[in-house]
């Protein structure tokens, strides 16, 4: 029986996002994710550490089906799901190859008319350039202690 995940998504890109809020999606990017019926669906959301996640449909259910077996009576767990879910919004690839990102995500990762889009497996990440340069100046870690901490 094979195995029905995505290829993970790797790389970075960067582009410009027009006045309406539509990001085009790099082309090998739109290859990778537009593969299957819900190829053309995706789910833009509040990310960590000042960026916003961009989920294709079929990893976004993923997502939903870990937030659901979460303990709903802990604070935390409360708190995460309204973060994530109040801030989820769907959207699907146009003709052009274009998503649309309501205003109010691209304010929660100041993203104005440059967005640094980066392949993190299972979803893209959009980044203002400057605050992920910032980002990777202030986070105090480096690759080699990343990988020496988790690959072990």
């Amino acid at each position: 029986m094979g195995d029905n995940k995505m290829a993970g998504l790797i790389g970075h890109f960067q582009h410009s996002i027009d006045h309406k809020g539509r990001l085009s999606l790099p082309a090998k990017i739109r290859r990778l994710l537009t593969r299957g019926k819900e190829g053309r669906n995706f789910i833009t959301t509040k990310g960590l550490d000042g960026c916003l996640f961009v989920y294709p449909a079929a990893e976004w259910k993923q997502i939903e089906a870990k937030l659901r077996e979460l303990p709903r009576f802990e604070q935390k767990t409360r708190h995460f799901v309204r973060q994530i879910m109040s801030n989820a919004s769907q959207t699907d690839l146009d003709a052009q190859g274009r998503i649309s990102i309501p205003q109010s995500l691209l304010n929660l990762a100041g993203i104005h008319d440059e967005v640094l889009i980066i392949g993190a497996l299972d979803r893209l990440e959009l980044w203002d350039p400057e605050a992920f340069r910032t980002y990777n100046d202030k986070s105090g870690l480096t690759f080699e202690d990343a990988a020496e901490d988790l690959l072990i």
